[in-house]
Order: C-alpha cells, then structure tokens, then sequence
C-alpha cells in the first residue's frame, strides 16, 4: 500500500508556537510528531508516503528528506494554495491511480492505530472510504458520526453543537479509500473530509464506513493537547517509543544531558539532549524537557513540559503548564 500524509495546515491553534515551526514539527516526545506517525507507517508495513506542503515546506523537507533514513520513500508536493484534507490527497491522483486503495492521514496526530487492520475492513466491507473513529467526550470538537448496525455511516456532521458531556464518535482524520473515490474527488478546490465528502457519501447512502478504533489517539490541536501527548507517551500509555536511555525504571535520559547528583527525580520522566540540571531541582513526572533546556538551582517542575532551549531560573516553578521563550524557538 501507498499512504498521504496530509501536512499542508498552517496549525493556527498552536500559534505563537507555529509562527516558528510548521505543524506536523511540534516536537511530541522529543521529535516532530510526524516522525512518529511516519515510524508507525513503517511499522504498519508501508514504505511508500507522499506528503502535500504548503506552510513553511522548508522545515519539514529539510528533516525528513527522502524518507531514507527511516527505510520509507517520501514523494513531496508543495502546494501554491490550500486545497483542503481530500483537496490534497487529489493532488497525488496520478500518483494513485494504480493502487486499489490507499491510507491518508493527517500529519499533526498522535496515534497506535493498527492501519493493516484498517486496510483489512475496507477491503471485506468493500468500500469506498473507510474512517477511523473513537467514541470521545465532548465530540462537538470533531466531526461527529452517526453509524447503523453494519458500521455504515448514515450521517455526519463537522463539529456540531453537542452537550460537553456528552459522548459520540468521531473521525480521527485517518482514513483509506478506493482509487475510484481518489478520482471523484475534485481537484484544485478546497475539498474536506468532514465538511464535503463524507456528508456526500453518507447521504447518497454509499459505501462510507467507520473503522471504530480503541487505541491511543490524540490530536495535538491545542496546547492542551499537546501537552497531554507528550506525557501520555513518557508515561508509556501511547505504544510510542520514549528516546533516550532508560537510567532508571520510568526516567529516560538523552545524550549530552548533565544533572548534578542532587537533583530529585520521580518518574516517569524524559530529559532531552544537551540540557543542563542543577543542584536541588525536583523534576516531578509526568515530565518532559526538551533539548537544550538548563534548569538552575531550586527550581521545581512537574506535570509540564518545558520547550527546547528554555531557561529556568533559580527557583523558578513550573506546574501543570508549558514553558518555553521566543528564543528558544
């Protein structure tokens, strides 16, 4: 199978922090959260990935190249304007057409997702598009589904107006398709998923179904979101690998970082490389520094995570929060 991996948004959500850096970079863990999506591709069995670009393109190309070095083949296209989710997967049409089906999915979430499984029901149910779903609370951030008995989506709804407590599934923005859907879908028009194309097939009642997932999945639209990714993973709850070496059970430790023998440590942990720890800090997990970060004397952090290159100053507390600096970035 061939995948999109669609990382062509702005992540305007995550402004200021994507002035600086292109969304599918945001670090999760101590690397661009699309290194970990292209990790699972790989593990997944697919080695053939082409990605639309649009916002700072330079970013993401210069880290990722050709794909090489994780074993997968990256084929890029940087767009002139946005064209939306399916908008963009319609720019690798000929790239596709000779594949039955294809997985596409978005380039800023977090995710175990077993995408062979995926393939595996769109092929039985014979579909034209089959969406990966999770029941969440609070689904009226997302677009929300409506299915019957046999999976089959009979109505969705981008981002309705629902109670807050409430419970309802909704697309993870990971998908696989028909090549005769890839060539429906209009070229060089902003086209959604969730607003246009899964609406149109579920009220024409054609083959559209949800793939309902368990496993760990989370969007990193926000702040909040963000933040929580990167202590589900330290905290091991996400299948993702931590980095570093593992000096003890739960803290994990990059190359280059220095902590002075006075530091107190309750995992679980991750300290990125080349930062710098001083004597008396407490580092309370779940807690995740990213590289460069120098930690002076008597500070105490925990539940957070501190941005690359940060500089706290003695005694500084951080709790529950992100702390970083425009220089850092």
């Amino acid at each position: 199978m061939k995948a999109v991996v669609l990382a062509a948004g702005k992540g305007t959500r995550l402004s200021p922090l994507t002035h600086y850096k292109a969304k599918p970079m945001v670090p999760v863990a101590n690397r661009p959260v699309m290194e970990h999506i292209i990790e699972n591709l790989h593990k997944n069995g697919i080695r053939n990935i082409f990605s639309n670009l649009y916002y700072r393109p330079a970013d993401i190309m210069g880290y990722f190249g050709d794909g090489s070095r994780w074993d997968v083949s990256i084929h890029w296209i940087v767009e002139e304007q946005l064209t939306g989710p399916a908008g963009g997967v319609a720019t690798f049409a000929n790239f596709l057409e000779d594949e039955e089906m294809i997985i596409v999915l978005s380039g800023d979430a977090l995710h175990n997702i077993d995408l062979q499984a995926l393939a595996d029901f769109h092929k039985n149910h014979n579909a034209l598009l089959s969406v990966v779903m999770k029941k969440v609370v609070n689904p009226g951030r997302y677009g929300v589904g409506s299915v019957d008995q046999d999976n089959r989506i009979v109505r969705f709804v981008e981002k309705p107006a629902v109670d807050p407590a409430s419970q309802g599934l909704v697309s993870c923005g990971i998908y696989c398709l028909s090549k005769d859907l890839v060539k429906r879908i209009p070229q060089g028009v902003v086209y959604d998923f969730g607003a246009d194309l899964i609406p149109a097939l579920a009220a024409a009642n054609e083959a559209v179904f949800c793939f309902e997932t368990s496993s760990y999945w989370k969007d990193i639209g926000t702040f909040a979101e963000l933040r929580q990714a990167n202590l589900d993973v330290v905290a091991e709850k996400t299948g993702v690998s931590v980095p570093g070496n593992e000096n003890r059970q739960g803290v994990f430790i990059e190359a280059g970082a220095v902590i002075d023998a006075d530091v107190e440590i309750v995992p679980p942990v991750l300290i990125g490389k080349g930062s710098r720890i001083g004597k008396n800090v407490y580092l309370i997990g779940p807690l995740v520094l990213e590289a460069s970060v120098i930690v002076e004397e008597g500070a105490y952090i925990s539940n957070s995570v501190v941005l690359e290159g940060t500089h706290l100053l003695p005694g500084t507390m951080v709790i529950d929060g992100i702390m970083g600096t425009f220089l850092s970035l």
